[in-house]
């Protein structure tokens, strides 16, 4: 029903209904203080939501259409999202249109913002993991694992460790999984 529900775990009640996107929430992240709520849709919008005045969302277009995947940095000023396997970079403050990342291709499946927001880890169909620098504006390594589809990329709590899920058929999401473990530090 294109819709983000807001729960209070304590109570387990129902605090509320963000209403908004136009097909299918892909994403939803939210900012490292707790306060804003980032949601990406299939239709290609980025929402921000204030957490406790969610009714007063600022929205714009993140990409034409079809966003799959969706990341936000540290300090929530920007995003990065996955059309068609090509990442896009944005800021989340003023509705900046997003701008592809060209060098990192049209194969990645799944994005991650570093701890210190000075990286951004993309994962691929071929079970890499590119590590692309912000300020440098280039992929600064590329961390390679079994030749399985990147599923989902995480962290550990000091950014120290960098984690990917990963499995042989991505499309069929059959088959057993593997997570593969990569020293930040």
């Amino acid at each position: 029903d294109q819709t983000i529900r807001l729960w209070d775990l304590a109570t387990m009640a129902e605090k509320g209904v963000l209403r908004g996107h136009r097909q299918h929430v892909w994403r939803i992240c939210f900012s490292a203080d707790g306060r804003k709520l980032f949601s990406g849709a299939r239709d290609g919008t980025v929402y921000r939501w204030p957490v406790q005045a969610p009714a007063a969302r600022i929205g714009f277009e993140a990409v034409q259409t079809d966003l799959s995947d969706l990341a936000l940095a540290p300090d929530a000023t920007q995003f990065a999202g996955l059309r068609q396997g090509g990442v896009c970079l944005g800021a989340t403050r003023n509705g900046q249109l997003p701008h592809p990342i060209a060098a990192l291709g049209t194969n990645n499946t799944s994005l991650l913002f570093s701890r210190d927001g000075q990286h951004l880890y993309a994962g691929t169909r071929a079970g890499e993991i590119q590590v692309w620098s912000l300020s440098q504006e280039k992929t600064v390594q590329t961390l390679r694992g079994p030749a399985e589809a990147v599923l989902q990329l995480g962290q550990d709590a000091l950014g120290r460790s960098l984690f990917a899920v990963q499995r042989a058929d991505r499309l069929t999401r059959e088959g057993p999984c593997r997570l593969q473990v990569w020293s930040t530090a």
